[in-house]
Parts: structure tokens; C-alpha cells; sequence
């Protein structure tokens, strides 16, 4: 039975962790409606960005953490639209996948 801590194997859980208090912290800073679907729409590209560049290694790891900082900022922004956050963090992310593939943004 495992007791202890082990960061080798717990590393996923740890760093959704983060992005779930990335994600409250974020939202509870930006109280503005309009500011906070801009940086729900920035996040939403970001995420994006990192499942295209890291589309040749494991991707699923990457999908729980976009889901944990959507779910903290589902959690920090509750006066505001989760329909409307949810929406607008999934279309940025695949639009920012999509521009890469396509071309249209460039890999640095």
C-alpha cells in the first residue's frame, strides 16, 4: 500500500493542481465581464498552442490540465456566463490548433 508522496508519480495531479489555482486566481483578478472573457479567450489560444506543439508526445496530460484551469476559472468567474467561458475557451483553442496547422501562425 502506498503511503508516501512520490513526485515522479504524481506529477499530473500536481501541476492540475496549479492550473486549477492559476485558473481561480486569474478569474478573481479579472472583474471586469469583458476583461474576463479576453482572458478566457487568450488562455483558450495558449492551450491551444501547447497541444499543437507538443502534438507529437503524450497529449492527454495536456487535456486535464486545460480542463483544470477551465474548471478553476469556471470556479473564480461564478457571476459570469459558464456557458459562455466554456464556449469561448474550447472555439479559441481549436482556432489557435487549427492556424498552426493550417499555416497561418508560425512555430517559434
Amino acid at each position: 500500500m502506498k503511503n508516501s508522496f512520490n513526485l515522479l508519480e504524481d506529477w499530473l495531479e500536481i501541476v492540475m493542481v496549479f492550473f486549477l489555482g492559476v485558473g481561480i486566481f486569474i478569474a478573481v483578478i479579472s472583474r471586469n465581464t469583458y476583461l474576463s472573457y479576453f482572458v478566457i479567450i487568450i488562455s483558450g489560444f495558449f492551450f491551444g498552442t501547447l497541444i499543437y506543439k507538443s502534438r507529437s508526445f503524450d497529449t492527454m496530460p495536456r487535456y486535464f490540465w486545460m480542463f483544470s484551469f477551465l474548471l478553476g476559472y469556471l470556479l473564480g468567474s461564478f457571476f459570469y456566463s459558464w456557458k459562455l467561458i466554456s464556449l469561448l475557451f474550447v472555439l479559441s483553442s481549436i482556432t489557435a490548433y487549427f492556424m498552426y496547422s493550417k499555416g497561418l501562425l508560425r512555430e517559434s
